[in-house]
């Protein structure tokens, strides 16, 4: 006797029993248990006692796996701030331009450490900005691993501007609030020492860390910046 017909002779719900099962399905997430290949429903029905309809019902409402017949799944990586500000301009009809102003080599200590590189090494770094209406949004500073040949239009997925692919993943992302350098306050159109934010991606592909991307962002263009993430309740 499975849990469903245990409930049944007892009188409660069944329908509750797909909230069991979601949550611990997001405990065994966030514990990277499902980074190579998510359970088929057969395995979920063994592994949790419930019929078929409970687990397709919890993993729906998990909201973050691609799932393949007979196969199992694959869990999607949640989308960054970024790519969520771009995607949400995108909807609301914001007209998006990527323009590169710059190229050269620049040296920074935490970022050479954070891509394995010396840390008197200089390193290529691309700077773009983006015009939202035509008005400058965002400064993207990419910064690139030694010897890495890294396409620089790989900057466009991670802002949201078009689809990502699994080619280039954000392995770390920091949001935090900043003071602009007097270089970036006149990228954005800002006065000396305005105050903007700061993102911070660790940027990974198949052979490790790829580069660094970091990013200042007016923070008066939009009042918020909503981060949606699938595998919260709703």
């Amino acid at each position: 006797m499975n849990e469903e017909e245990r409930d049944f002779r007892n009188g409660e719900a069944p329908s509750r029993l797909w909230a069991t099962v979601l949550a611990d399905l997001r405990v065994r997430l966030g514990n990277g248990e499902f980074a190579d290949r998510f359970p088929t429903d057969r395995e979920l029905c063994a592994h949790y006692g419930v019929s078929r309809h409970t687990a397709r019902e919890a993993v729906r409402r998990l909201d973050v796996v691609d799932r393949r017949p007979r196969l199992g799944g694959r869990v999607r990586r949640p989308p960054g701030a970024l790519e969520n500000l771009g995607s949400t301009l995108r909807a609301l009809g914001t007209h998006l331009a990527l323009v590169e102003t710059a190229r050269g080599r620049r040296r920074s200590r935490p970022i050479a450490a954070a891509l394995a590189a010396s840390p008197t090494g200089s390193l290529d770094v691309v700077v773009q900005v983006l015009l939202a209406d035509g008005e400058p949004l965002l400064v993207s500073e990419l910064w690139l691993a030694p010897a890495r040949a890294v396409d620089p239009a790989v900057v466009a997925p991670l802002l949201g501007l078009q689809p990502g692919s699994d080619s280039f993943l954000v392995a770390e992302e920091s949001v935090l609030p900043a003071v602009g350098s007097a270089e970036i306050c006149a990228a954005l159109n800002l006065p000396a020492g305005a105050a903007v934010f700061c993102v911070e991606q660790l940027v990974e592909d198949r052979d490790g860390p790829a580069g660094w991307h970091r990013v200042h962002v007016r923070p008066e263009r939009y009042r918020c910046v909503v981060r949606w993430d699938p595998g919260a309740s709703t």
